[in-house]
């Protein structure tokens, strides 16, 4: 549980990407494009990431651990699904292209993913501690001395032979979902549906994993029209009945799928209630002791800025705002770091569009910000450490196709 941004960040930046690199050069060649020297290349390193996955799918805890700590966590990207659909997808080959190593591999992956679910159901079931500290044994209730409480069901079959449907017994079917839903947080939910062992604890990860796909649903209706996904959200109530812009904030933030075009939209709106909104959210982090690019470039990670001067404009007002009453020390006013942080999005498209020929230099830099911090000139050390940070590491403000780590 400590290494969980780590283990997302291996995951889904070095090996998902490394397990699927060889399915475009597959299909490239079978339909007779020539290849490159690196296809070797290519070939190799996907089968040694799916080597990799296989090894680690066969680690008696990876499998639940990864499905617990990622896919049944709201604030977390759903890992498991992602390597089981770049596995499913690697373990077809091409059409016309002949089965490789790399599609065996794929499938042997898939199968070590289906001994472990299938002995973490069984009463063999490992009663050792998880190395994440999930303690998946935990949720059958065995370990401890804990027995599973006898049940006249079959690996989820009544003695009838009919299927036994048990969310819905427990309360998990979405019909219930809602119900329980209505008037609460969608995040303060899962922490009162959380507990610390056993089958009150399997229950409620199942629990955390039906609200998170219903708010991928969510979120898709959010995306194709903001307007009506409101009232959708409304209806299941993932948002409340009379709506604030505090909760229309916090989902904005947190809820998982959100195309960042279409939330920077939304927050750029002029209308009252999205202003609201857009300070909501700006009130979501906290930016004490941070420097006001760093607090920049995370207040930018959940949204793409609008297009329209105006929009860009009303968002780096409330930023700055937020920046300033979190940090009233390190500048004169909330104008002045408005003002700064207009700078920095200007410096960033200046240094890293590649249609400017002519970059701005640092000298440039200091004197379009000379007497911008409440009538004073900036520490000049605060602008050269600014211009080299944003020159070095671009602030993308793109959505693109990168993996989002939360």
């Amino acid at each position: 549980s400590e290494l969980k941004l780590q283990l997302e960040m291996f995951m889904r930046i070095v090996l998902i990407p490394l397990c699927a690199a060889g399915k475009n050069k597959a299909s490239t060649t079978a339909n007779g494009a020539s290849s490159n020297s690196s296809d070797g290349f290519n070939r190799e390193t996907q089968r040694i990431a799916l080597e990799t996955v296989v090894d680690l799918c066969r680690q008696p805890h990876f499998v639940t651990d990864c499905y617990m700590h990622f896919d049944c966590d709201l604030s977390k990207a759903c890992v498991f699904e992602e390597l089981v659909s770049t596995l499913s997808a690697s373990a077809f080959p091409a059409n016309g292209a002949k089965l490789s190593g790399a599609n065996a591999l794929s499938v042997e992956g898939l199968l070590a993913i289906v001994r472990t679910v299938s002995r973490s159901t069984t009463a063999e079931s490992s009663t050792a501690s998880s190395p994440l500290g999930g303690d998946s044994s935990m949720l059958l209730g065995e370990s401890s001395g804990m027995k599973a409480a006898p049940s006249t069901a079959t690996n989820g079959f009544a003695d009838d032979g009919s299927i036994q449907n048990d969310e819905e017994e427990e309360g998990d079917s979405p019909a219930a979902l809602r119900n329980e839903l209505r008037g609460l947080d969608p995040w303060e939910y899962v922490k009162a549906s959380a507990a610390p062992s056993g089958i009150a604890r399997a229950r409620g990860l199942r629990k955390s994993r039906a609200l998170k796909r219903r708010l991928v649903v969510a979120a898709e209706h959010f995306n194709r029209s903001p307007k009506k996904g409101i009232p959708y959200m409304q209806e299941y109530g993932l948002l409340p009945e009379n709506l604030t812009a505090k909760a229309v904030a916090k989902f904005l933030k947190l809820a998982p799928g959100l195309d960042k075009e279409v939330v920077g939209e939304y927050l750029g709106d002029p209308k009252d209630f999205q202003v609201e909104v857009l300070k909501e959210y700006a009130d979501l982090f906290n930016f004490e002791n941070v420097t006001l690019d760093k607090a920049l470039r995370t207040f930018l990670d959940g949204f793409k800025l609008p297009g329209e001067a105006q929009k860009i404009s009303r968002i780096l007002e409330v930023y700055a705002a937020r920046y300033y009453g979190a940090n009233p020390n390190s500048c004169a006013d909330a104008d002045s770091a408005y003002v700064l942080s207009y700078s920095i999005i200007m410096l960033n498209t200046d240094a890293h569009n590649k249609q400017v020929k002519k970059k701005m230099t640092l000298e440039q830099f200091i004197r379009n910000n000379r007497g911008t911090n409440g009538g004073k000139d900036w520490p000049k050390e605060t602008l050269v450490a600014i211009f080299d940070s944003i020159v070095t590491d671009e602030i993308r403000l793109t959505d693109d196709a990168a993996p989002k780590l939360s």
